[in-house]
């Protein structure tokens, strides 16, 4: 996770993904697949489907960080994507080694970018706010937040415990 030498700016970042990773894990323990398939109403998305889009999110974030991830599952899990069939999808055991896959190289990218770097301007993906890299990596960590909670959400919902506190 974060280590002596991790740029000021990108150690709580690390610390937020770290974190999120740990609760998504949790989120996912002791489900069936159909409360992963489970829409809380026909507007909704399925759980499955919001772990498939916070990991396929991530990928942005490390070609923002300059590796070239491609998760290879296109548009599946873009925002505003049409929800497909589950045969459409990657298996949940492949989503989830991606996951761990990115998670690592996340945590690579975050300890060795530098101040000078993140306070570079934001390219690329436009959104709210983001002026340079470090508020890119940061919105997308409030991204990353926002969708875990959900996970967390629809879970106790579903009757199962929480993921935190």
């Amino acid at each position: 996770m974060t280590t002596g030498t991790m740029s000021h700016v990108a150690a709580p970042l690390a610390l937020i993904y770290a974190a999120n990773d740990g609760m998504m894990k949790r989120a996912l323990d002791g489900l069936s697949e159909a409360d992963l398939w489970h829409q809380p109403t026909e507007r909704s998305n399925p759980m499955f489907w919001l772990l498939g889009h916070i990991v396929h999110t991530r990928g942005a974030v490390l070609r923002m960080l300059g590796d070239d991830y491609r998760t290879g599952w296109g548009d599946r899990f873009q925002r505003g994507s049409t929800l497909l069939a589950r045969s459409e999808y990657p298996p949940l055991v492949e989503i989830e080694r991606v996951r761990d896959e990115i998670s690592t190289r996340l945590q690579q990218r975050l300890a060795s970018v530098s101040d000078e770097t993140l306070a570079g301007a934001a390219t690329g993906l436009k959104l709210p706010l983001a002026r340079t890299l470090a508020d890119q990596v940061a919105f997308l960590a409030l991204h990353d937040s926002y969708h875990v909670g959900q996970l967390g959400y629809v879970r106790k919902m579903l009757g199962h415990s929480g993921i935190s506190g």
